[in-house]
Parts: structure tokens; sequence; C-alpha cells
């Protein structure tokens, strides 16, 4: 009977410290132990927006015409689709309805009033009819690469 309880706490013992070892793990790395940002090609523009209860939309422009837009609040939601550069404003196309965006979601870019030769706001507009927009901070922009982008 005693050899048995002895097996029964080691058990129970493992399990404690698996779980102890998890939760550590999850506040020393929350964002996980794997990068996965390095595998994906470069981002010519990245606009983050941050909005109620610190849910994070960022919006990153790829080489070839692909963007990918990443919902995080609760839990991520990572999106794909195609844009199109024409002057300052970014035409959009996704396959379904996301969040703020549709089949016809356009942005503009606009300048800094401070320093007019860089783009600091990206305003994202659902449709063409739509008067409210989203605006996004943009912390990166490779303005000559996301120009030469057909």
């Amino acid at each position: 009977k005693w050899r048995r309880e002895t097996t029964k706490n080691n058990k129970r013992l493992f399990y404690s410290i698996l779980i102890f070892i998890f939760n550590l793990l999850s506040l020393v790395k929350p964002q996980g132990l794997i990068d996965w940002e390095k595998y994906e090609d470069e981002n010519l523009l990245v606009a983050v927006y941050i909005g109620v209860v610190s849910c994070q939309t960022t919006l990153k422009l790829r080489p070839n015409n692909n963007f990918k837009y990443i919902n995080s609040c609760f839990q991520k939601d990572f999106h794909f689709g195609t844009y199109k550069l024409i002057n300052d404003t970014l035409y959009f196309e996704v396959d379904k309805n996301l969040g703020f965006m549709d089949k016809s979601t356009y942005a503009i870019l606009k300048k800094s009033n401070e320093d007019t030769s860089q783009y600091r706001i990206l305003d994202l507009y659902r449709n063409p009819k739509e008067t409210r927009c989203i605006s996004f901070f943009i912390k990166k922009i490779n303005w000559q690469e996301l120009k030469k982008q057909k």
C-alpha cells in the first residue's frame, strides 16, 4: 500500500512541475519560443493601430503586392491579401470582409506636419462611401521599394 501511494505522489509531483514550467515559460516568453517573423519576407511598410483595451491591429505590406493584416486582441487573427499603390493611395483586395476591411478598402498615406518628406500616418477607409477612418501610425516605411511594386 505504501509503495502505490508513493508512485501516485511522484506522478502528481511530475505533473505539478510540468505545469509550473509551462506557466513560467508563458511569463518569460509571452510571444512564444519561435520568432516566426524572421522566416517571412521583409516588410516594406509596417503600420500599427492600438485600439480599446490595448487591442492592436498591424498592417504589413510585403513585396509582390502582398499584405498581412494582424489583429491581436484576445487572440491573434491573421489575414492576407493583395494591394496596389497609386500615388499615395493604397487599394486593398481581400477574399472576405474582415473587421474594418472589406473588398473595396483603401488607405491614404499622410505626411508628417513637421517633416513633409516622411509619411507618418496611414488612414484606412472601409469603402469609398465611408467618412470614418482608422489612423495607423507608420512604424517603418521603405518608400523607394514600395513605389517599385507593380
